[in-house]
């Protein structure tokens, strides 16, 4: 039961979620912006989001090519529902 309450904090979950849908053999890009929006909701930082990017790069670098921009445009996207 993915979704249900466990033992693993919700970001954690998030990260997880991330690097499956990040993954070259996945590249889910709409899962994958919902999870970088849940994690930066959560309170995860840039560089938590680029080192999932990191670890699952080792399966290819299209892991890099789509999650990065998807992740500074989100990132840009919370910063400015902050200052509204």
């Amino acid at each position: 039961m993915p979704w249900s309450p466990g033992f693993l904090e919700p970001k954690v979950k998030e990260f997880m979620y991330i690097a499956i849908d990040a993954a070259t053999t996945h590249l889910y890009e709409p899962g994958l912006r919902i999870h970088i929006q849940n994690a930066l909701k959560l309170g995860a930082t840039k560089e938590e989001i680029m080192e999932v990017f990191q670890l699952t790069s080792v399966l290819g670098m299209h892991t890099c090519t789509v999650g990065v921009p998807i992740l500074i445009e989100e990132s840009n996207n919370l910063e400015k529902q902050g200052n509204s």
